[in-house]
């Protein structure tokens, strides 16, 4: 003789909702994150993402990409600094990625001021260019000193 056990789990509206929001927040998380990336979790840009940083290299011969999130458009430069003469493109808001930072000139923007520059390729096609450390997200301005490679102390070698 086999016994049948039956189980019957009683659900509160409230936690079938709650159950629903974590779902739906879970589904964006992981199809934002890794829409772009092949797969790689993306840094901290607000509830729904990982706050790690991450890195990978876009091809086996070149030095690592450390993805950030910036908070501004902004003009990218061609050196550290804020000349208009050395502007080549922009960086769209958003997850960008890096190659290291630099020092250069000091840069107040975004109620924060910094002499470091990050070493990326901007949205207009331009290799190699700068954007201020200032428009980084709150996550990727606590971290990226201790993240990214110094282009000062000979740690990145990215020319393309």
């Amino acid at each position: 003789m086999t016994a049948k056990t039956s189980i019957r789990l009683r659900f509160t509206r409230k936690a079938v909702v709650a159950a629903s929001a974590f779902a739906a927040a879970l589904t964006v998380a992981t199809s934002s994150a890794h829409a772009d990336t092949g797969g790689v979790a993306a840094p901290h840009d607000g509830p729904a993402r990982s706050s790690r940083i991450t890195h990978e290299k876009l091809s086996p011969s070149e030095d690592p990409v450390f993805y950030l999130n910036t908070v501004v458009t902004q003009w990218t430069h061609s050196f550290p600094g804020i000349d208009s003469n050395s502007h080549r493109g922009t960086l769209n808001a958003g997850r960008n990625y890096f190659y290291c930072y630099r020092s250069g000139q000091t840069y107040s923007n975004n109620g924060r001021t910094s002499r470091y520059w990050l070493k990326t390729d901007d949205d207009s096609g331009n290799k190699d260019v700068y954007v201020s450390s200032v428009n980084l997200d709150q996550y990727g301005w606590d971290h990226y000193l201790s993240i990214l490679p110094s282009y000062d102390l000979g740690d990145c070698h990215h020319i393309h």
